[in-house]
């Protein structure tokens, strides 16, 4: 059962849920209990910044380790000389790579950004961006990954790197 509107708050949440070699990453849900196919279903909530940013999961490629997800770049999102203010794309390619990084976390690990570096390449209009994050070095505690926008007509409209500390998620 594939479902294109997986959210990253649910690609977080099958990623402390499921183990390093689970079916974590493929499109179909037959190998995950009954639990997690309730998650796949959208039967849990998204998070705020997702549904801002119209987050939909494409796909995601295990052994590549990237992730393709598609945003919308809003109206609302529009700076004063009428392109997406950067501040917006900057948040996209964050939430493109904190979920590639995710999705291939074990039980209980959690990896927040240290630091994200932002290239702006082209003007930005409203409409469709197609994001892709790429996890170019994992280590056992810290994560280097790089990611892209594009427009629907396939032009770069801006880059990024990120690097995260992978660490176990702190207890309530």
């Amino acid at each position: 059962m594939a479902n294109s509107n997986i959210h990253w708050s649910v690609a977080v949440c099958l990623a402390l849920a499921c183990s390093a070699g689970s079916a974590l990453g493929q499109t179909t849900a037959t190998k995950f209990s009954d639990g997690k196919v309730k998650i796949l279903n959208g039967e849990m909530p998204e998070s705020p910044i997702s549904k801002l940013l119209g987050w939909k999961y494409l796909s995601f490629d295990r052994e590549a380790r990237v992730l393709k997800v598609d945003m919308q770049a809003r109206s609302e999102f529009l700076n004063p000389v009428g392109v997406i203010h950067g501040g917006m794309l900057a948040a996209m390619l964050d939430e493109t790579l904190s979920p590639t990084l995710a999705l291939t976390l074990g039980p209980g690990e959690f990896a927040p950004t240290l630091e994200l570096k932002v290239n702006f390449i082209a003007p930005t209009k409203p409409g469709p961006v197609l994001d892709t994050g790429r996890i170019v070095h994992r280590g056992r505690s810290i994560c280097f990954m790089e990611g892209q926008l594009h427009d629907d007509g396939g032009n770069l409209l801006a880059t990024a790197t990120a690097t995260s500390k992978i660490t176990t998620r702190p207890r309530a």
